[in-house]
């Protein structure tokens, strides 16, 4: 509906101001959609809309959008409510829904998942409560065609484990690593002198409004020396996914 209609319906009184505004919002954002999509459309990275503190009307416009450009699309972070939604609205297409984390992917078709790299994406975190964190990094980094190899809960008080762990990955042909880490955040800063490959930090809040704020996590990656440690926002693991993957992409591809 283009913004003329949507005027001429709140002048006719047919609808109210408050749905004038949210179907302006929807009109405004498939607009500029629209306009970008043919521009990134051979992109290597897929489009990933961010589900939280979306309504639930501008988040179907923006998938339906997406939809006519490209095969599939990934929603992160989905609401219970959103999911219902989508499976409802896009009953004609193919969902996965990975409901830990919240991400859903909608696809046109059945797909097989290729591996388009050679190396391997290690994703450690340093204990459990960061798994929900590591699993969405897992899941984009596999949705890219990247090979993953996952290890939670890594003890600090056991450097000869980690120094074993690392070693057998690393013969396990892993490229980068993603290291999700809450409390102190030093696992990232400590594998990144024992290993010369690139470590993306990801710094883990479990409860914002305490000491758990992963503030401190944060604080200790950006200010660490650390070689080859890029450090990316709190718990943001489809960032650190799209790192990895784009960092894999640079080293060797089978295609």
């Amino acid at each position: 509906m283009v913004l003329r209609e949507i005027l001429k319906k709140l002048k006719e009184g047919e609808i109210s101001v408050e749905n004038a505004e949210k179907l302006m919002q929807i009109a405004l954002l498939s607009n500029l959609q629209k306009s970008l999509a043919p521009i990134t459309t051979n992109f290597k990275i897929p489009e990933i809309i961010y589900g939280a503190e979306k309504s639930e009307d501008i988040l179907v416009e923006l998938i339906n959008t997406h939809l006519k450009y490209r095969d599939f699309v990934i929603i992160s972070r989905a609401t219970k409510d959103q999911i219902e939604t989508i499976k409802k609205e896009f009953k004609k297409y193919l969902i996965d829904i990975y409901a830990l984390t919240g991400i859903v992917v909608i696809r046109k078709a059945k797909r097989e998942k290729q591996v388009k790299f050679n190396g391997k994406v290690a994703i450690l975190t340093s204990g459990t409560s960061e798994i929900v964190v590591a699993e969405e990094a897992r899941i984009i980094c596999e949705e890219l065609g990247c090979t993953t190899i996952t290890n939670y809960d890594i003890s600090m008080h056991e450097i000869l484990s980690l120094y074993d762990l690392l070693r057998h990955l690393i013969a396990e042909n892993v490229k980068v690593f993603i290291v999700v880490s809450g409390k102190d955040g030093t696992l990232p800063v400590i594998m990144s002198y024992l290993v010369d490959l690139p470590i993306i930090g990801v710094p883990f809040s479990s409860k914002p409004s305490t000491s758990e704020s992963g503030i401190g996590s944060l604080v200790t990656m950006l200010q660490s020396n650390a070689p080859g440690l890029a450090i990316v926002n709190l718990n943001n693991g489809v960032n650190a996914a799209l790192l990895a993957a784009t960092i894999l992409g640079l080293v060797k591809t089978n295609e």
